[in-house]
């Protein structure tokens, strides 16, 4: 009998379980807001701000899973949204955090209820100024967060290194699922139906985006 191997398998298993009822819980939260409340939420309100998280946006319905939002919606499902009628659409550091096909299906509503002219606007972590950065054996920002990558891995600081940067940068501990850089995300908007003509790597807007996630992201608009 293999214990050790019987008890990792018990821990997937619980593990798997616990996901199981959190998407149960998500789900049927998405379905009462989605269907009874969004519509309400949106009154008078044409800009949305999809996975908010802490930063609330004056003039924008803020949507994400956690209490600080103004509505919880899973946007990987559909979206009780009228086609045409959202003015501008922004995320900040989210889309990162969906599957290839959720975020296909994602980027797809984004498509179907932006107006004619309306915006999108996505703030994407620079995974590829990470890689370079590791490539180049630049530690300046590994520095940076060597304190937090030992508390998080468990390892002195000494012993925390340019990889443990990557891991944490590119899976986020489990949080991120997608690697995205200019090339595909600019492919996905042109799948899901926006004009490659319309589609355009920007710059920092201090009036909208987070000065302390300049560095280290790129920002795209997609106009309808």
């Amino acid at each position: 009998m293999n214990i050790y191997g019987d008890y990792l398998s018990l821990i997937i298993i619980a593990r798997k379980i616990r996901e199981l009822k959190k998407e149960i819980k998500y789900l049927i939260k998405h379905l009462i807001n989605n269907n009874l409340f969004l519509p309400g939420k949106l009154k008078g309100i044409n800009k949305i701000h999809f996975g908010a998280g802490n930063d609330i946006k004056d003039g924008f319905l803020n949507v994400d899973l956690n209490s600080c939002a103004d509505i919880f919606i899973d946007v990987r499902n559909k979206l009780n949204i009228k086609s045409d009628s959202i003015e501008y659409i922004y995320s900040s550091h989210f889309v990162e955090h969906l599957e290839h096909e959720e975020l296909v299906a994602h980027l797809k509503e984004c498509n179907r209820i932006l107006q004619k002219e309306g915006v999108l606007r996505l703030a994407i972590p620079d995974f590829e100024k990470v890689f370079h950065a590791y490539c180049q054996h630049n530690d300046d920002r590994l520095n940076e967060v060597r304190n937090h990558l030992s508390q998080k891995f468990s390892l002195p600081e000494n012993l925390i290194c340019r990889m443990d940067w990557i891991n944490r940068a590119v899976h986020e501990f489990g949080g991120h699922k997608t690697c995205i850089d200019w090339e595909k995300i600019r492919n996905l908007l042109i799948y899901v139906g926006f004009d490659e003509n319309k589609i355009i790597q920007t710059e920092f807007d201090e009036n909208i985006d987070l000065s302390k996630r300049k560095l280290l992201t790129f920002y795209v608009e997609a106009r309808a």
